[in-house]
Order: C-alpha cells, then structure tokens, then sequence
C-alpha cells in the first residue's frame, strides 16, 4: 500500500506529465471519509452490544463487524466497506426477528 509520504516523495521526484498522472490516480485512491464510516460503525456495534448480549448470532455479526471495521484504511475500496455494513445489518436483522418473536 503506498502511504501518502510515499506519493509526495513522487511527486518531488516527477519529471514529466505521466509521472505526475500516475500519482494522481494513486492519490485518487485515498479515501478519507473511510474513517468516519469506520466511527460510525462502531458507534453503531457499541450501541447494539447490550442488546445483543443474549443473541450468539447478533454477537458474533457485531464482532465480525467491528473486526472487519478495524482493518478498513484509506485505500480500502466500497466492496470492503460494503461487507462491514452488511455484518451490521445481519445483526440487526437477527435482533429485530429476535423482538418481533418475543
């Protein structure tokens, strides 16, 4: 994974239009907002803890989930995201089919 200090090193060194394209694209590839779909997911497991402390299956969505959601990073791409959600809403779902049979 190429870090940001990694890209202004290329930058610095590019000597011609390409070079300078390809560290856009690279640069393109971060995405910061990750993190704060990260913070908001483990807001929303925290959340879901207590009530879920009885589901085994609601548990183990919820830590899969935040175990996924820990090994997101700025280059981690909408498929990586789209599966830490989809614990989340796996959890959900076994939580309010869990209400709705009480």
């Amino acid at each position: 994974m190429t870090t940001l200090a990694d890209l202004r090193t290329s930058v610095e060194a590019a000597d011609s239009t390409v070079d300078t394209r390809a560290v856009r694209k690279e640069l393109r590839s971060f995405r910061v907002e990750n993190f704060r779909i990260v913070v908001n997911v483990v807001r929303k497991v925290e959340g879901l803890e207590e009530a879920a402390a009885a589901d085994a299956e609601a548990v183990t969505h919820l830590a899969a989930a935040e175990a996924a959601a820990l090994e997101i990073t700025a280059t981690s791409t909408k498929a990586d995201l789209r599966a830490v959600r989809e614990h989340v809403k796996a959890a959900q779902a076994e939580l309010d089919g869990e209400a709705a049979t009480a």
